[in-house]
């Protein structure tokens, strides 16, 4: 196993904004598809619960991360992430009031 890394200058600001959102995109996806398996296999672990969830958020899936961020404090209702993730859901999708 190894790792290959690429230094790259692009040529305008314009280029390097496009990949910054590109390897933001990347990361967000491959995030989703590394807790979604983490969940198939542990599904009663908090922390996947709220990795699953935050990698949602973090995607502008919002409400899909609900569901994952609900079972993670039914398993550990002091989770301070999971609160914390489930408020930004839940306030992204107009439910400020759930989400206080």
């Amino acid at each position: 196993m190894g790792d290959l890394w690429v230094q790259v200058l692009p040529r305008s600001s314009a280029v390097a904004a496009t990949l910054v959102r590109a390897f933001a995109e990347h990361e967000a996806r491959a995030n989703v598809a590394g807790a979604e398996l983490l969940v198939r296999r542990v599904p009663e672990d908090a922390k996947n619960q709220t990795f699953l969830g935050s990698s949602y958020v973090e995607s502008g899936r919002f409400a899909e991360a609900i569901p994952p961020l609900e079972h993670a404090l039914r398993l550990d209702p002091r989770s301070a992430n999971a609160h914390n993730y489930l408020g930004g859901a839940l306030l992204s999708l107009g439910r400020a009031r759930e989400a206080v």
